[in-house]
């Protein structure tokens, strides 16, 4: 990943009147849209926590790979799908409050949350699917 980030000044415009269109566009605190992630923050939560409860009721070897391979893989789709949410200041109106659940939950995972958020944010909004730009 390159320190710098892709600046094309005659591409400025563009890109501050397409954040213009879709800033009017969206509505992040309707009743619709909280009820949706109210939802997919239970199923990804309960999942987690059913893999969870079943590796200590596991039987067998292989039962107990399953329900662990079962919990990494809703564990980190949980925390993947909200921190990635939480990052851009879409759950809480307050921006102190999605950095502080972005932040425990990417520590819950085991992550470096600033770190993933930099590297997330500066390089590929800036430069999506650019090589050298794009660490994601």
């Amino acid at each position: 990943m390159k320190d710098k980030h892709l600046h094309i000044p005659k591409d400025s415009e563009l890109l501050r009147t397409i954040y213009r269109m879709a800033d009017e566009g969206m509505n992040f605190h309707s009743p619709t849209f909280k009820n949706k992630l109210l939802l997919k923050f239970i199923f990804y939560l309960g999942t987690t926590i059913i893999f969870y409860t079943l590796l200590y009721f596991s039987t067998s070897f292989l039962e107990l790979l399953l329900f662990y391979v079962g919990f990494g893989f809703s564990s980190l789709l949980f925390a993947f799908n909200f921190a990635h949410d939480l990052s851009h200041n879409t759950v809480f109106k307050s921006k102190k409050l999605n950095n502080f659940y972005f932040i425990v939950i990417y520590t819950l995972l085991g992550a470096h949350g600033e770190a993933w958020k930099h590297r997330h944010v500066h390089s590929h909004h800036y430069a999506p699917n650019v090589k050298d730009y794009d660490s994601d």
